[in-house]
């Protein structure tokens, strides 16, 4: 199964751990949506047509739970945090249908500031700068 990262999970930040062992599809990679900073400092995407960048991966079926955690995403939950969707995937190679996690539209409440360009890992590394 595929999954879309764009924010803590993509290589080298806090959480890509958690990929250590997932199959890289693209280094680069982007899909439809809107991201956002959110005031716990981490992104949120939203659906949009604007567009997202980041990471494809292949992971096992056995990856997801703790993926789903991070998330705070409980299958059939009606209050999650994210929820996990499948969409379009866009390389320099090919599309995809990947799964993808984007906020809970009841907790939109938590974003603070549009990321225009798109790409979580730029947008911090240029606040260090």
């Amino acid at each position: 199964m595929l999954l879309f990262v764009y924010g803590t999970l993509r290589k080298a930040l806090e959480n890509s751990c958690l990929l250590t062992n997932a199959k890289v599809v693209a280094d680069i990679a982007y899909t439809n949506g809107v991201l956002f900073q959110t005031k716990y400092g981490y992104p949120a995407m939203l659906q949009g047509d604007l567009t997202v960048y980041g990471e494809l991966y292949e992971i096992t079926e056995n990856m997801l739970p703790k993926l789903d955690e991070l998330e705070d995403y409980v299958e059939g939950r009606k209050i999650n945090l994210y929820e996990r969707k499948t969409q379009t995937v866009f390389t320099n190679k090919n599309k995809f249908v990947a799964m993808v996690y984007i906020l809970s539209n009841h907790k939109k409440d938590i974003v603070t500031k549009q990321i225009i360009n798109g790409d979580w890992k730029e947008y911090i590394q240029s606040k260090m700068n």
